[in-house]
């Protein structure tokens, strides 16, 4: 059970060998991690971070065309 409580906070124990674990389960626990608060990423969540450089990129690229 403290497998999968550690899946359920996104936090593996070092060396957790991943294969036992279940594709949903690595998934919900990705889309954990990637929708926390950051405070190196003035409390966006890393999904946030990515979205807005990724829409930046593309204005910028559409404006120098």
């Amino acid at each position: 059970m403290t497998c999968l409580k550690n899946l359920d906070t996104g936090n593996f124990p070092k060396r957790t060998n991943l294969a036992v674990h279940s594709r949903a389960d690595l998934d919900r626990a990705a889309d954990e991690l990637n929708h926390r608060p950051r405070i190196v990423l003035d409390d966006r969540t890393p999904h946030e971070f990515l979205t807005d450089f990724h829409d930046t990129e593309h204005t910028t690229i559409r404006n120098h065309h």
